[in-house]
């Protein structure tokens, strides 16, 4: 099973900030519909080992 990670930037900087093991996940479609328990202020990237699956941008930017 693929194992996927989350990485956090921080909406001002745009630097990595953080970071999540989400686990492992049957495919991209899980991993993507756990992000919504994970989501922060910044853009969010969802990765797959070495594989960029999906970034969410933030709604919301620093002033």
């Amino acid at each position: 099973m693929p194992c996927y990670r989350l990485f956090y930037r921080d909406a001002a900087s745009g630097r990595i900030i953080d970071s999540h093991v989400l686990g492992e996940c049957g495919e991209d479609r899980d991993a993507l519909m756990m992000l919504a328990d994970h989501m922060r202020d910044g853009d969010v990237e969802l990765w797959e080992r070495d594989r960029l699956v999906a970034i969410l941008k933030s709604t919301a930017r620093a002033a």
